[in-house]
């Protein structure tokens, strides 16, 4: 007897569980996991009915994650690339799934003048600690300023500014006062001129974080302080290569819009063919630029 290809056994057990799943069309193309069968991933869905229903009949939501530990033998993340299928396998239940919370930290200023958006967490960490650096940093040089890790482009989401959608982790101890006024700001509560910049890596990727940003604070450019302790790396001939591990797929975004970077960052990376990780500024680096700008 021949084989089954997977392809007709996922036919088959979709026939089989065609009763329980409601447009099972929807799940006409085969999906595969490396160790479960078909009828353990099509039972999956089957379950997600049962859960999206109690919920519905109780009034409540459940984040994707939940959604998908609950009904896909504890795995989390199985769900991450199928919210398409679930919303076209189960429109009446949508407003049951409900988006995660956009986590990020921050160090909030008592005055809110400028933020500056930091990439990476360690650069984030190092920045912060170089700010706490009184003693040899003047305050004045830094008051006013509130510094956000980006976490990729979780703070470029335009839902991120929508009241409900995001929450926020200080590392230092603000007052009330100033953590509302930080709130309020983002969540476009009021009106303010706040000057947003962005300090991450010398490369692509960055720069199209950059981009995406001023979607969402369009007022935003390149930190020039930060980038200049990167470029004092790139000018000692420092940097890998565009085609290195993890960078190749990276795709050069033509124009930012933000005079530093267009002028100087994109064109210093396609002449060089050079990265560099923001991560390479220490502490100490930034603490004497700080304290001489």
């Amino acid at each position: 007897m021949t084989k089954k290809t997977y392809q007709q056994q996922w036919r088959t057990a979709l026939k089989k569980h065609a009763s329980k799943i409601e447009r099972c069309s929807v799940l006409s193309n085969p999906i595969e996991h490396e160790s479960k069968t078909v009828d353990d991933i099509l039972s999956g869905f089957v379950r997600m009915a049962d859960e999206l229903e109690e919920r519905q009949a109780n009034n409540e939501q459940i984040t994707l994650r939940c959604l998908s530990a609950r009904c896909f033998w504890g795995d989390a993340k199985f769900l991450d690339t199928k919210r398409k299928i679930i919303s076209a396998l189960y429109p009446q239940f949508r407003h049951c799934i409900k988006l995660r919370t956009i986590m990020m930290s921050t160090r909030i200023s008592e005055t809110l003048e400028h933020v500056i958006f930091v990439e990476n967490f360690d650069s984030f960490c190092a920045l912060s600690n170089a700010f706490d650096h009184t003693e040899e940093v003047d305050p004045q040089k830094i008051s006013g300023i509130t510094l956000v890790y980006s976490a990729g482009f979780k703070s470029s989401a335009a839902r991120s500014r929508k009241l409900g959608n995001s929450q926020f982790v200080s590392i230092n101890s603000p007052s009330e006062h100033a953590f509302n006024q930080f709130n309020q700001w983002w969540f476009k509560q009021y009106d303010s001129t706040v000057e947003c910049w962005f300090w991450g890596d010398l490369d692509f990727a960055a720069m199209t974080l950059l981009s995406a940003l001023r979607q969402t604070f369009p007022n935003t450019q390149a930190w020039q302080l930060g980038y200049q302790q990167i470029i004092s790396y790139h000018q000692q001939g420092l940097g890998h290569q565009h085609l290195a591990d993890k960078k190749q797929n990276q795709i050069d975004p033509a124009m930012i819009k933000c005079n530093f970077a267009d002028k100087n960052l994109l064109p210093l990376m396609r002449n060089s063919e050079r990265f560099i990780d923001q991560e390479v500024v220490s502490e100490k680096q930034l603490i004497k630029a700080l304290r001489n700008q």
